[in-house]
């Protein structure tokens, strides 16, 4: 008998007078935790008191709400702090009253039981574990936003305790009667599994049968390859399974995910013979981890020598019709043009695409909003980059509506951030607006194809021209039901790592592994790869990890991060691969000479029996005493730190363009990007100028990150990201471009480490740090001085 639901209501205020300018950071003013055992959100109320900066040149619109550019968004991150997309997507709301300088009291209402449907679908999209984000916003210049207080409040139904057990994991009779479907593949003969759908009508039950295949052999069957989102639904359908494709084979009741099961259903055919398809929930036995990792391994040989692969974006909605139109209207422009002529050079195709995306899309800003409404959550997966990749030809479906995946590639490309964001700079629009994240990660532009009969040559071997490192921190936007697959689905898009038969077992797939050692052993592997400490500059790409703070709260304690405070992890940010010292190759600094780190320390036999403590060899130079805000408008200051200046803009980026342009264009452009920076930055001032603290000689909005410390009696200057404290030591450590930041961690031993084994001391790893007169070798001249011995680190 089912159980009543039980109810949850949870509220948080944040009251703060907060000033915000067009080129503040999009931080959030306040963040609200949906509970774990949420079954339902019901409804969300939004209070916000605030007014506008009290003039403006519209007096038309004075006292109104039209013409005003400053108001508020709301989001919803996930857990892995992905932002939810489509129906609960980043949205605006709440315009402050026009040129109106006193607080106006305001409150929003999403609910469930309002009978709109824009309502209802984005109170439905949030979910258990989810994050609710208020972000004050003002665009253009002069606009300010003057927040007083901010409060959230959600309520709705909590999981009983047996409808929990219920949608967690299959029962236990559920998964032994789904592993006797398969039987074992022998990976020495690249032997996979093929699922044939047979015909049917649409509304009919799926029947399907289940085959082996080799890979190895020549003559093996044709199949087609699909590659689609498991999702996050926890409803399933159930289809009837026949293992072996001989009358009189055993057939199962399999439940399947609801993606796939659409994913089937569209593709069955409705006569004729079955169509033979690769789907990895199905083809591969997900409870045995053995099968799994030698699988992984064989990925990239399953799509390529597919005929086809297969993408599917989900079912048909009213704006994927619409946007399925535009790219059929393309593909046919497209053929038509390519009709006309035997051979195009690459600069003429190149004009023939951005004349029929300018026909078909010619207003490409309307274009995002109908974009972001399909919910294409397809291009945030991890894998589908290697699917696609990987494939001879592929196809783009969403319901019944398809189109070439060359198409889309045309589309894509013409929209990326080298081609479509200058003239927005140019014209003083929205400085953090950028097309490349309204419509894919960075990271898809490696994949996109030719046009079909295009001369271009779709070249693999270009694949492996980036360090892995980097492919990583571009795909920190792409989501993974398995952390884990954050590494090993992105292997062979790397120059190190391209070969994945060839790769030593520490960083090789292997399921059995569990999350933290997978990244722990990349982290170790590559430092011995590379002999180089670039590696712990990516901390600040992380989750709560950067620079800047972009989150609500106080800096969070890093005994809370879960993880090793030294590893890169799953969670991040792949545009703050900008906002770091010490991870580009081109770094100015080299704060550890030419030296290399101690690669016994870090692979011996005593630290493999300590995943979790990373074993590295330095120098500490100080103590931080005290930390400030940055004192950009202390003209006598600013005199004394010169050297922290340029360092200071690229960190905390206060005009607001770092997401703007590419580094190439910014080459490109010169003195009209460093101009338009100039501008960018007096209206950045300006907003806080004229602020509550009109007095203060800093920007409000970024992070205290100005740190002093007595070095040898001298007092000197240096930068430190958020989260660091007084009492945080700078080192210098061995293969370090830059100085990092330790901190000893609590309850830990007194004694001192040595490099006889693990103990003694342990530390947190904080990040990187500046100091002044130490980044290029000055510390090895002390220590050379004055003799003096180096000293171990464990970091934890």
């Amino acid at each position: 008998m089912d159980q009543p639901n039980s109810t949850w209501s949870i509220a948080i205020t944040r009251s703060a007078r907060t000033e915000v300018g067009e080129c503040c950071p999009r931080q959030p003013f306040v963040e609200l935790r949906i509970p774990d055992n949420s079954k339902l959100v019901r409804r969300v109320v939004v209070t916000t008191i605030s007014h506008d900066q009290g003039w403006s040149d519209q007096p038309h619109n004075a006292g109104t709400y039209n013409g005003c550019f400053t108001f508020f968004e709301i989001l919803v991150k996930t857990s892995s702090e992905h932002e939810r997309t489509g129906e609960v997507g980043r949205r605006s709301f709440q315009v402050n009253v026009h040129a109106l300088r006193q607080p106006r009291r305001h409150e929003n209402v999403w609910d469930l039981a309002s009978g709109d449907d824009v309502q209802q679908r984005f109170v439905e999209g949030i979910k258990a574990g989810d994050t609710i984000s208020i972000v004050p916003v003002a665009v253009f210049q002069g606009w300010v936003n003057f927040v007083y207080e901010i409060e959230i409040r959600a309520e709705g139904d909590s999981e009983s305790k047996t409808s929990s057990t219920a949608l967690g994991m299959p029962s236990t009779s559920a998964t032994a009667a789904k592993s006797s479907i398969y039987e074992p593949l022998d990976i020495s003969r690249q032997q996979t599994r093929l699922l044939a759908i047979h015909p049917g009508g649409f509304e009919e039950p799926l029947a399907c049968s289940l085959t082996t295949v080799s890979l190895d052999e020549s003559g093996h069957e044709n199949y087609e390859a699909l590659s689609y989102c498991w999702g996050e639904s926890r409803s399933e359908a159930r289809i009837q399974l026949q293992r072996g494709d001989e009358d009189g084979g055993m057939i199962f009741d399999m439940p399947v995910g609801e993606s796939l099961h659409d994913a089937l259903k569209h593709l069955r055919p409705q006569i004729g013979p079955p169509r033979k398809i690769w789907a990895d929930a199905i083809c591969i036995d997900q409870s045995g981890v053995e099968e799994r990792s030698q699988q992984v391994a064989l990925m990239r040989t399953i799509y390529s020598q597919a005929d086809s692969v297969l993408v599917w974006l989900g079912t048909s909605t009213e704006s994927t019709h619409k946007a399925f139109a535009m790219f059929k209207a393309l593909q046919d422009r497209i053929r038509n043009q390519l009709a006309s002529s035997t051979t195009f050079t690459a600069e003429q195709m190149e004009t023939l695409e951005s004349d029929a995306v300018s026909a078909e899309v010619s207003d490409r800003v309307a274009f995002i909003p109908l974009w972001s409404q399909c919910n294409f959550d397809w291009f945030r997966r991890t894998w589908v980059i290697q699917e696609i990749w990987n494939a001879k030809a592929a196809s783009v479906h969403c319901g019944f509506d398809t189109v070439s995946w060359g198409t889309f590639s045309i589309l894509l490309r013409q929209f990326s951030l080298e081609k479509f964001i200058t003239s927005y700079v140019q014209s003083g629009r929205v400085p953090h607006f950028t097309t490349g994240d309204a419509i894919v990660p960075s990271i898809f532009f490696r994949v996109l194809w030719p046009f079909e009969n295009d001369q271009r040559p779709h070249d693999r071997d270009q694949v492996g021209q980036e360090e892995i490192l980097d492919v990583l921190i571009k795909s920190h936007g792409l989501k993974a039901s398995d952390p884990r697959d954050k590494i090993f689905a992105l292997l062979q898009f790397g120059v190190e790592t391209h070969n994945i038969a060839d790769l030593p077992d520490q960083i090789r797939p292997d399921y059995s592994k569990p999350t933290e050692k997978v990244f722990t052993d990349f982290v170790r592997w590559w430092i011995c790869e590379h002999k180089s400490l670039r590696i712990l500059s990516t901390v600040h790409t992380l989750k709560h990890r950067g620079w800047q703070q972009m989150y609500y709260g106080h800096p969070k304690d890093l005994v809370t991060l879960g993880y090793p405070t030294w590893c890169f992890w799953h969670a991040g940010n792949e545009h703050s691969i900008g906002a770091t010292l010490g991870l580009s190759l081109h770094s100015p600094y080299q704060a550890s000479g030419d030296t290399v780190p101690d690669l016994a320390l870090i692979s011996s036999d005593e630290a493999a029996l300590h995943p979790e403590v990373l074993r590295l060899a330095g120098h500490r130079i100080c103590t931080i005493s005290e930390i400030s805000p940055f004192p950009f408008l202390d003209r006598e200051a600013s005199g004394r730190l010169d050297e922290l200046e340029d360092a200071f803009m690229q960190l905390f980026d206060p005009a607001g363009h770092r997401w703007s342009l590419s580094q190439d264009e910014r080459l490109l452009k010169g003195s009209m990007f460093n101009r338009t920076v100039q501008q960018f930055l007096s209206r950045h001032l300006m907003s806080h100028l004229q602020g509550f603290d009109d007095e203060a000689n800093h920007f409000q909005c970024l992070s205290q990150c100005l740190f002093t410390a007595d070095v040898s009696g001298t007092t000197r200057n240096g930068l430190c990201p958020h989260n660091a404290r007084p009492g945080d030591i700078v080192c210098m450590l061995y293969g370090g471009s830059v100085l990092y930041l330790l901190r000893e961690k609590r309850n830990s031993d007194t004694s001192n480490s040595t490099d006889g084994g693990i103990q003694g001391k342990q530390f947190e790893f904080v990040g990187e740090c500046l100091l002044q007169g130490h980044m290029n070798g000055q510390v090895l001249e002390e220590v050379a001085k004055n003799a003096t011995a180096r000293e171990t680190f464990d970091l934890v």
